[in-house]
C-alpha cells in the first residue's frame, strides 16, 4: 500500500512538472478583497448580522467564562 502512494506521488510528479516543483505564482490577497457570494455568501452574512453584531459580548457573553 505504502509503495503504490509513493508510485503514485512520482507519476503525479512527473506528469505536472510544474506544480511539482513549486512553480506557483503565489501573491498576497487582501482579506478585504475576498467577497463569498450565492448561498452560502447569503448564509454568512445572516449569521454575522444576524447574530454576531447583535450579541452583547461585554456582560452576558463573557460571565460564562
Amino acid at each position: 500500500m505504502k509503495n503504490m502512494f509513493l508510485l503514485a506521488a512520482a507519476v503525479a510528479a512527473l506528469l505536472c512538472p510544474g506544480s511539482a516543483m513549486g512553480a506557483h505564482n503565489w501573491q498576497k490577497v487582501d482579506l478585504r478583497e475576498i467577497k463569498v457570494r450565492g448561498e452560502i455568501g447569503r448564509r454568512v452574512d445572516l449569521s454575522v448580522y444576524g447574530n454576531l453584531l447583535k450579541m452583547e459580548i461585554d456582560k452576558p457573553f463573557l460571565d460564562h467564562f
